[in-house]
């Protein structure tokens, strides 16, 4: 029960019932335990049968001592962790997310992140990679933003979508405008589009 404190860190509205469920099954297991070892012993050794007394007043009692002792034992066992630098596990990170591209008769898989920007291309839309591959797919730059848009991509011009965790820097162009930098490519940012503007700064 210690160790589940420490790794689950639930809150005390959980872990007190689960403590007092644990502490009584522990009780219930001690007293019987020992009961069924004091008569045993008494039968082997001393040919007698060992009197517990009325449970409903020797089992609040030792319920009580044992309440105490798992308190305890649950304390050290908690400080023991803490003092060997336990930390919980981390949660398993959730595998990247891929896009699909339609390259002609050619389906590409590409992760989200390697998706430096995509362009409009007439009745096509262009999709720069990191890689240096520039595949086409016929669709429209909206459809592709409202695929993308979850990612962090955001439009920046009428042509234009970027990937903002591939954005290395805003260059002012004058007017309200700037070229987005990511890494050598650069692309329009208008001042039409003011959201993506405080996306990117922000």
């Amino acid at each position: 029960m210690a160790f589940w404190m420490v790794r689950v860190r639930p809150r005390w509205w959980i872990a007190l019932p689960a403590h007092l469920a644990a502490v009584f099954a522990y009780s219930v297991l001690h007293v019987a335990g020992f009961i069924a070892l004091r008569e045993l012993s008494y039968v082997v050794i001393l040919d007698s049968h060992y009197r517990f007394g009325p449970l409903a007043t020797e089992f609040p009692y030792e319920f009580r001592k044992d309440m105490m002792a798992y308190g305890l034992a649950s304390i050290i066992y908690w400080l023991a962790m803490q003092r060997g630098g336990y930390r919980p596990p981390m949660a398993e990170s959730a595998p990247p997310a891929v896009f699909d591209i339609q390259d002609g008769a050619r389906l590409i898989r590409v992760p989200v992140a390697e998706i430096t920007a995509v362009r409009s291309a007439g009745n096509y839309v262009e999709f720069i990679l990191a890689d240096g591959r520039r595949p086409l797919t016929r669709s429209s730059l909206g459809a592709a933003l409202e695929s993308l848009a979850h990612h962090g991509f955001v439009r920046t011009h009428k042509s234009w979508i970027v990937n903002k965790a591939r954005v290395t820097g805003l260059k002012p162009e004058g007017s309200g405008d700037y070229a987005v930098e990511m890494g050598e490519l650069e692309a329009p940012l208008s001042r039409r589009f003011p959201d993506a503007l405080a996306a990117l700064r922000g």
